[in-house]
């Protein structure tokens, strides 16, 4: 994957005291991940560095929108995003290390990529169970794909697989008692 030199953060000419940064990502961003959820989408990504002989202190803040592929429908929807997150790094560390919220670099670094951080965040955020109906939007599923599913379900509880006859191993299995 390809860096985005609009996502480094050049600290090394920066004086030490608080430096405020904004950094904007869409859709082809998130196409640099090809395992990304994300279809389309605009974020917007303030950043406080507050710079220090040793360390560095990044304060992100990121409001935008995302277009998402609904879990039940399989339409695409749009889903707010809103995250927070706080981030120190380390200036004078051996080498490159990265923890949850520590970041070591070593001495003769001069930048750091943020990239990265920016796109875990944003899918952070996201929610677990991606849904039309639940995103906020007012946007809801596609009627004509939840029929068929109703259908599917219907057919199912009318016809179940189970024929009343059950595998003779998982008969042997009931039998078992246990000692408590």
């Amino acid at each position: 994957m390809e860096r985005d030199r609009n996502l480094v953060v050049k600290f090394s000419g920066l004086k030490d005291g608080l430096h405020q940064l904004e950094f904007a990502v869409d859709i082809k961003f998130f196409e640099s991940y090809p395992q990304s959820e994300i279809c389309d989408g605009s974020v917007l990504v303030l950043l406080n560095l507050t710079k220090s002989p040793q360390m560095l202190v990044l304060e992100f803040n990121a409001t935008g929108a995302v277009t998402l592929e609904c879990d039940r429908c399989i339409g695409q929807f749009q889903c707010p995003v809103k995250w927070e997150r706080k981030m120190v790094v380390n200036l004078h560390a051996d080498e490159f290390a990265d923890d949850d919220d520590l970041i070591s670099l070593p001495e003769s670094a001069v930048d750091l990529y943020i990239g990265q951080y920016i796109y875990e965040f944003t899918m952070l955020s996201l929610p677990a169970r991606k849904v039309c109906d639940e995103a906020g939007s007012g946007q809801q599923c596609d009627p004509e794909v939840i029929e068929k599913l109703v259908q599917v379900e219907h057919k199912q509880e009318e016809n179940p697989s189970d024929d009343g006859e059950s595998d003779p191993r998982w008969q042997a299995l009931k039998n078992i008692k246990f000692e408590n």
